[in-house]
């Protein structure tokens, strides 16, 4: 009996070595190949994210992609198949919430992604097999590139730096799930500014009164006649710069690294977007015509309409907001929201009256 629990012991034992002996690992080859370690500058240059951005809007987006004379990387398993995995390595990742895939940076409402090569890629981190049947080894080359975005994550977004050092090392890997061999590391250096720009209203615009002046029934001619135009524009006042941000072109990115070079694009202008509400209603919105008041001794047959101009060409379609894009020069602080007035004859026939109207607007940045 004691023979027995020896020989039980020892065979447990050997078969223990067995199933350790077997278990797939992966390495370089030759085995004194080491990583090749990249050093990827952030684009320096300022952005600006008003306040009305939405939430998951792309404020910059950079393409690396680098090459190196240092071309290949081969890495051998025990076992096939082998996979190519794009992960994180040292630094903090904690993810943004709301986001599956967007972490936070250092700046309170800024998050980060990294994609796979192309715009609509998965997102790091991703893995994908690189060999099929038999073949347990892979040579790849270090031309290697993917996109790092930069996201706004919450309602109120903090200006400041995004610094380098709040974000993680990339890595590009090879091997498998229990074996990875890391070939190339990418760390990001440098910093760029966060800024959340607005403008004040003046008060003379804030509470507006735009004399239409005295009108003679005489003065119109037909359905779709009008006065002369009066100026009702909005005066903003101590604005900060908007510097815009994502490029508006088909790569869709505003910078690419390139091999030691940044490439930087023209990035998109922010821009005011004006809301005008009139309190009576309208009459042919399309058209930028809303209602007079409503009260005891009111005109007839007439309307009110609005242009971004002294012309009925650049008259407002009252169904959408009026988007009007930001300088991106340093200095400037006053903006003009041009908006201009008349009467218009509605009807085939006008009574005369008072023909006083009201109208609220909102304006958003984005």
């Amino acid at each position: 009996m004691f023979n027995k629990n020896i020989f039980l012991q020892i065979l447990a034992l050997i078969l223990l070595a067995t199933i350790k002996n077997v278990q797939a690992g992966c390495a370089f080859a030759p085995a004194s190949t080491t990583a090749k370690d990249f050093t990827i500058p952030l684009d320096g240059r300022s952005f600006s994210v008003p306040p009305n951005v939405a939430v998951g809007y792309v404020i910059s987006r950079q393409w690396v992609s680098m090459t190196t004379g240092d071309i290949t990387r081969t890495v051998t398993c025990t076992s096939a198949p082998v996979y190519e995995f794009r992960q994180f390595g040292a630094g903090t990742l904690t993810l943004a919430e709301g986001f599956t895939d967007v972490y936070k940076t250092n700046l309170s409402g800024i998050g980060f992604r990294v994609v796979a090569t192309r715009i609509g890629d998965p997102s790091y981190p991703m893995s994908f097999q690189t060999t099929s049947g038999a073949s347990s080894t892979v040579t790849t080359n270090l031309v290697q590139s993917f996109n790092l975005e930069f996201v706004k994550t919450a309602e109120t977004t903090a200006a400041g730096y995004v610094q380098a050092n709040s974000l993680p090392v990339i890595e590009h890997a090879l091997g498998q799930q229990s074996s990875k061999v890391v070939f190339a590391r990418f760390q990001m250096s440098g910093q760029f500014l966060i800024n959340v720009p607005t403008c004040n209203i003046l008060p003379a615009s804030a509470s507006m009164v735009v004399p239409m002046g005295n009108q003679k029934v005489s003065d119109f001619n037909g359905i779709g006649s009008g006065t002369g135009w009066k100026n009702a524009s909005i005066q903003l006042t101590g604005c900060q710069q908007f510097f815009g941000n994502k490029n508006p072109g088909s790569s869709n990115s505003s910078s690419v690294y390139q091999s030691g070079n940044m490439i930087p694009f023209s990035l998109t202008p922010n821009s005011l977007s004006l809301t005008l509400s009139p309190r009576n209603g309208t009459i042919k919105p399309i058209d930028g015509i809303m209602k007079i008041d409503n009260e005891t001794g009111q005109a007839t047959g007439i309307g009110i309409q609005l242009s971004t101009s002294q012309n009925e060409s650049n008259k407002i379609n009252l169904n959408a907001p009026v988007n009007q894009y930001l300088n991106q020069s340093a200095g400037i602080t006053n903006i003009t929201v041009p908006l201009y007035a008349r009467y218009i004859q509605t009807e085939s026939s006008i009574g005369a009256g008072k023909a006083n109207g009201r109208l609220e607007y909102t304006i958003t940045y984005q």
